[in-house]
């Protein structure tokens, strides 16, 4: 039976998803895992090709880099949300007890491939374009008064302060608004809703819970940080020792293998972890909020019809004992 649960138990649940269904999800994750590794890999190669020629705005940082480093973390997010609503309907169905298939999956995600696509340019604008503009926007504006003045030590000191004050809180702005619109999809996929009434029902859903979610992305963003280095050292360590041809290690080939495949693995193997919790997170709120599990209660018992998604008799039940409602 559905009912609240603790960040604790939602953690907990979404392991036993993740482990039940451990193939599927690494399937699924394989394949935005593997067109990032093709994005990176390209980017890589032009960024080879074309070296930077924009002037130096402040501390090294050119407005050609900052440009290149955005529109490749956009085109990953991007690839990553065009199959978040697929990893939402595994999960969503694994935690009901129903059936899953990739296939149908992606077949209903291409037929709502306006509304998805809409939302995802919405978050795009929301958690990469706008910070990411604020920021270069910044950087020009200190560098511009630093230059033109001939600054000392403390001048410089006081512009590195100020351009990290702007970096925090532009990352705080960041998190903050990922967990206001992190349920979003699961609204869209799992009520057919238009991208604009998923994001509005993203930010009722995830109020009192924006810091669980947050705890959540932070939990799963450093464990992916930590596999990622210690899996790209692993493989750059072990191929110096077993190639020594300059010509690799000069070329796009050393970016491919040391830096782009060992991040697709993690990515297949962490990816999914994400958005099983949001997915726990969004029937959790539903609950909190507008009482979801008497519906489906009723409903079961053939009192009403206006439940938007069944939940089968014997879902992954988790581990921790029932708590009372919030």
């Amino acid at each position: 039976m559905l009912r609240p649960m603790s960040l604790g138990e939602i953690l907990d649940r979404t392991f036993q998803i993740y482990r039940a269904r451990f193939l599927q999800f690494v399937c699924i994750s394989a394949m935005p895992a593997l067109a990032n590794m093709a994005v990176y890999a390209a980017a890589n190669a032009w960024l080879i090709r074309h070296p930077q020629h924009s002037g130096v705005l402040l501390f090294g940082i050119t407005f050609s880099r900052l440009l290149w480093t955005t529109m490749v973390y956009a085109s990953y997010a991007f690839v990553v949300l065009l199959f978040r609503p697929i990893f939402i309907r595994a999960a969503s169905n694994a935690a009901t007890g129903a059936s899953f298939s990739v296939y149908k999956s992606l077949a209903r995600t291409a037929r709502l491939w306006r509304t998805m696509l809409a939302l995802n340019l919405a978050q795009q604008a929301i958690l990469i374009f706008v910070p990411a503009s604020i920021f270069i926007a910044c950087v020009a504006a200190i560098g511009s008064s630093i230059h033109s003045a001939h600054p000392g030590v403390a001048v410089m000191a006081a512009a590195l302060l100020l351009l990290l004050l702007v970096s925090c809180a532009l990352f705080a702005e960041f998190v903050w608004s990922g967990a206001c619109v992190s349920l979003s999809f699961a609204a869209a996929e799992l009520e057919d809703a238009s991208w604009l009434t998923a994001l509005k029902r993203s930010w009722r859903l995830s109020k009192k819970s924006r810091g669980r979610i947050i705890f959540t992305w932070f939990a799963v963003f450093a464990g992916t940080v930590v596999a990622d280095f210690v899996l790209r050292w692993t493989v750059y360590f072990a191929l110096r020792l077993l190639l020594r041809d300059p010509a690799f290690w000069n070329g796009l080939p050393s970016y491919v293998v040391t830096t782009s495949l060992p991040t697709a693995l993690v990515s297949c193997v962490v990816g999914p972890i994400y958005p099983i919790a949001l997915t726990l997170f969004y029937y959790d709120q539903r609950i909190r909020h507008e009482g979801y599990d008497i519906e489906q209660m009723m409903e079961a018992a053939g009192l009403n019809s206006t439940a938007t998604h069944p939940i089968a008799e014997e879902p992954i039940a988790p581990s921790a004992p029932q708590e009372d409602h919030a």
